[in-house]
């Protein structure tokens, strides 16, 4: 029997933006390629386990390198700086092989786009220093995690 392949959108939304705006601070937190890959990943084993199943994640950072194709020191430290600006709510437990990451929650994303550090209000464009313009994008798009546009496969 042949299994089929699973998959995961990338949003032109998230992927053609710089970064995201940590909504306690209002700060524009910079993002790489890798941080979404990561960020992608952990909304969606999220949405499986926690919001689907009613259950918990539980994951070893190993196991989300493997998965995205990265080291799992750069993806430890991708996960820290999430839970650092309020992005992912995640703590180490104990549990009987030692201790695990749990992964309570994982916000959406207040995108931005462009080289300027100031945060803005929605559907504001503004100069910054530089000369460059910061243009709010907007949050991942609802459509990404929707079921039945991606076949169930996330």
């Amino acid at each position: 029997m042949e299994q089929q392949e699973q998959f995961v959108k990338l949003p032109y939304t998230l992927m053609a933006a710089h970064g995201y705006v940590n909504t306690e601070t209002g700060e524009s937190v910079k993002m790489s390629q890798g941080a979404k890959f990561v960020y992608l990943y952990l909304k969606a084993r999220n949405k499986f386990f926690v919001v689907e199943r009613g259950g918990q994640h539980f994951e070893a950072q190993s196991t989300i390198a493997d998965a995205v194709g990265m080291d799992t020191r750069r993806v430890h430290e991708i996960i820290l700086e999430f839970i650092k600006n309020g992005v992912v709510y995640a703590e180490k437990e104990a549990c009987s092989s030692g201790r695990r990451w749990h992964y309570r929650r994982v916000n959406n994303l207040l995108l931005w786009k462009g080289k300027g550090k100031t945060p803005q209000k929605r559907g504001e464009t503004i100069d910054t220093e530089g000369g460059y313009e910061l243009q709010l994008v907007d949050e991942v798009p609802a459509w990404l995690w929707d079921d039945d546009l991606n076949g169930g496969n996330v």
